[in-house]
């Protein structure tokens, strides 16, 4: 009997995960960086980074970035601060994200995209976070706004798949 391609089989199934690799982040920072609504591979603070090297040039990289933490800004109340999550392939950016905060609030964030690398050369991925210049506040990474410790179970990963695209 025969069971023809079965994901992980090494068969060619498109969607395929050939390999996964994660990068967890549990210590705290404070993002005191601003950025523009135009970012660069410098703008805002590195948070997370993770290497990976797909087998095939024509694999894809999907990419999940579990942002965690909350603004520290109380002083004009519970309104939003607003922050900017670069996304880069080495010194590309390939993908900018927003997330928002209230005063008060503590919150994890998910995002997920697609890359396409064209190489089976190492490919390094990195976060990048920033408050945007319009706003106030800082970024306090995996704590709560007004702990000074980290915040047990509060973490921030970034994860990196390569999957078959054909």
């Amino acid at each position: 009997m025969g069971f023809g391609n079965v994901p992980g089989s090494g068969g060619g199934s498109a969607g395929v995960v050939r390999q996964r690799v994660v990068t967890t982040r549990t210590d705290t920072a404070t993002v005191t960086s601003t950025m523009s609504t135009t970012p660069t591979n410098t703008s805002g603070t590195e948070v997370l980074s993770r290497t990976i090297t797909p087998g095939n040039a024509a694999n894809l990289v999907r990419l999940q970035i579990q942002i965690s933490g909350s603004s520290n800004n109380i002083d004009d109340g519970p309104s939003n601060k607003y922050f900017l999550l670069t996304v880069l392939r080495g010194t590309t950016v390939i993908a900018v994200f927003g997330l928002q905060r209230q005063a008060y609030s503590t919150e994890s964030d998910v995002f997920q995209l697609t890359d396409a690398p064209n190489s089976t050369e190492q490919q390094t991925y990195s976060v990048r976070l920033a408050r945007n210049a319009t706003s106030s506040g800082n970024f306090l990474l995996n704590q709560l706004w007004n702990a000074t410790t980290p915040t047990p179970g509060m973490v921030s990963s970034l994860e990196a798949m390569e999957v078959s695209s054909s």
